[in-house]
């Protein structure tokens, strides 16, 4: 985008406003990277300027703190809340497996004292058992077991028959000798 480009053919040969054009021309072109680098560096914590850190905090829910408005004060609160893994407790697991299989879909089984944990899920398929453990196992501490088993429920009727029979010897053809 030029200036030049906007301006009316009246100012063509004028010494004076060819000058001032030059100069508006550098400037916006200086001001258009600038802008344009500091969008693309808007999007890292690390580098983002005091925009990007704003909205940054504004998703993140995260507090200014009156005592300390330093950018790098703010930029770090962002990297800390974006880096910092929460702890598992099992109140949170539960939580987390309603959400995501449904309430009564799934036992838990810590066995504290071998540091085993064991899901066991019911009526779901193998690819949510593989996205289930790929998405736990980096939350759940490293020195526990960690093992999800899909626990079936076979629904159906039962029939049991028998035979009850008082004698000596029953024969193949089904004759009782006594």
């Amino acid at each position: 985008m030029k200036v030049s480009d906007y301006v009316p053919i009246l100012y063509e040969d004028n010494i004076e406003m060819n000058a001032l054009i030059n100069a508006e021309e550098v400037e916006l072109e200086n001001k258009t990277k600038t802008l344009l680098t500091n969008a693309f560096n808007d999007n890292f914590p690390s580098k983002a300027t005091k925009n990007g850190i704003e909205k940054f905090e504004k998703l993140l829910k995260i507090q200014r703190d009156a005592n300390n408005d330093s950018l790098e004060y703010r930029r770090n609160k962002v990297i800390t809340k974006l880096t910092t893994t929460f702890p598992l407790t099992l109140k949170w697991l539960k939580d987390s497996l309603n959400g995501y299989i449904g309430a009564g879909n799934y036992e838990i089984q810590l066995d504290s004292a071998n540091y085993d944990l064991l899901i066991k899920c019911s009526n779901i398929f193998d690819d949510t058992l593989t996205t289930l453990y790929n998405y736990y196992r980096p939350l759940i501490p490293a020195n526990l077991t960690f093992r999800i088993a899909v626990a079936e429920q076979e629904r159906g009727q039962l029939y049991i028959g028998g035979i009850v029979h008082q004698g000596d010897k029953i024969n193949i053809e089904g004759e009782v000798d006594n």
